[in-house]
């Protein structure tokens, strides 16, 4: 990997030690699947750089993962999807803020959300699938939003 210096190299190490959970595969922007070759540090230090995109898959071998996402996107610009998202994203601060859930919420380069939540240990992914899409729904009914739209989301 080449340095041009420590902050990226730190931000290269962060980044691996919370995402990377293969060595042999990861995304690369525009195919979904890509074969490591060499030090998968390296694919990030290119990607930190802006010299293409990455994208990191959350399931370990083991089928547990130490992150999950939500994403939140509103492909079309409709004025009232966009207004559904408001509502959403509003009640999801409000009720995670009230129970402790700690979570990041991202706007995304397309203007779209996508809310992270890192975890200290990798957990089993399907109980962190079944605690969010309940969760979701639970946020979903809290902001009166449409049950078809709610499950929209991922």
């Amino acid at each position: 990997m080449k340095v041009e210096d420590n902050k990226t190299t730190v931000i290269v190490d962060k980044l691996y030690d919370y995402f990377a959970t293969r060595e042999d595969k990861i995304a690369v922007y525009p195919n979904y699947t890509t074969d490591v070759s060499g030090d998968i540090k390296d694919y990030i230090y290119n990607h930190v750089k802006g010299e293409f995109r990455i994208g990191f898959y959350n399931l370990d071998k083991d089928s547990n993962v130490k992150w999950a996402v939500i994403d939140i996107d509103n492909h079309s610009n409709d004025e009232v999807v966009s207004s559904r998202i408001e509502q959403f994203l509003e009640v999801f601060r409000n009720t995670s803020l009230s129970i402790g859930l700690p979570y990041q919420i991202e706007i995304s380069k397309s203007g779209d959300y996508h809310i992270w939540f890192i975890f200290d240990e990798p957990i089993s992914a399907k109980e962190v699938r079944a605690f969010l899409t309940s969760y979701v729904d639970i946020i979903g009914n809290k902001a009166e939003l449409p049950h078809e739209w709610v499950k929209g989301i991922e």
